[in-house]
């Protein structure tokens, strides 16, 4: 993650968290809620409920890179912002029966976790103002800045991975600019960075759309790979489940059966034999 990204960080989440009073958010609702679990008289808390759904689905969580994302979540964040917080928080109170007890719990572990997050990253924000100076921000100018992250293996050991990679990726850029009567100059490198490769590329808004489009279908093909990959696996566990089964219900089947024929054989030599008694008295 670049030191750019994680200064940034902080005056976003001053501007769309503190500003927003999210923490103060959830303690209102701890405070309704703990009130309902401890006391005899009832308060509503629909309001206080409301007001907080609103403001955490109102958080624009898609402005922030993969690296920002990652430290939210360090810091114990990432789980208490944005959309898919405001749906825990309905599943915890309205989704299944309450438990009041363990919701105002659960709303005070919220507030008490934002509290240390953004404390840590006021922190850092403003050891970082020291370090970042304004001319290290990039002019944008009309385009769109797109942080491009390849994680994984997609690591350079040496010189010659450095030109191979850069060989496949000026055919690429050069492609998708053509493809939008731009040259693949229009496409520029304003900062790089080592984790495992992360490029700041400078381009126009549709330019943009394209890469950004590309990388989701070719995300979006992986997962399905993986997804038949995984299906794969279970049938073949299944079969696996099934044939053991069947040969244990064969077995029992087999036994029933010579089981049965043995009675059978037994009763029928038994009567031939009093027959032949029988006879012999005779």
């Amino acid at each position: 993650m670049l030191i750019q990204e994680l200064y940034e960080l902080g005056a976003w989440l001053q501007a769309n968290v503190v500003k927003a009073q999210i923490p103060q958010k959830y303690q209102a609702l701890h405070q309704k809620l703990h009130h309902n679990a401890t006391q005899a008289q009832k308060q509503p808390f629909e309001d206080v409920a409301g007001n907080l759904d609103i403001a955490l689905r109102e958080i624009p969580t898609s402005e922030l890179s993969k690296g920002q994302l990652d430290v939210l979540s360090e810091i114990g964040i990432a789980e208490y912002i944005g959309v898919s917080a405001a749906e825990t928080v309905s599943e915890v109170l309205y989704k299944n029966a309450i438990d009041v007890a363990t919701a105002a719990e659960r709303m005070k572990q919220a507030h008490a976790q934002l509290n240390a997050g953004i404390e840590w990253l006021q922190a850092e924000h403003k050891s970082l103002k020291k370090i970042v100076r304004a001319e290290q921000e990039v002019d944008i100018r009309n385009k769109t800045l797109l942080r491009v992250h390849f994680g994984g293996e997609a690591s350079l050991k040496n010189i010659t991975d450095l030109r191979d990679w850069s060989e496949k990726w000026w055919e690429i850029s050069r492609g998708i600019a053509i493809a939008h009567g731009e040259p693949p100059e229009s496409i520029e490198i304003v900062g790089a960075s080592k984790g495992s490769i992360i490029v700041s590329l400078l381009v126009a808004h549709g330019i943009a759309l394209s890469v950004s489009g590309i990388l989701l279908a070719s995300l979006k093909v992986a997962e399905k790979y993986y997804e038949i990959k995984k299906t794969q696996q279970e049938v073949r566990a299944l079969k696996e489940r099934l044939s053991k089964r069947l040969k244990k219900s064969w077995k029992r089947a087999l036994k029933t059966l010579l089981n049965k024929r043995l009675r059978t054989y037994k009763l029928r030599t038994k009567s031939t034999l009093v027959t032949f008694l029988q006879s012999e008295r005779r």
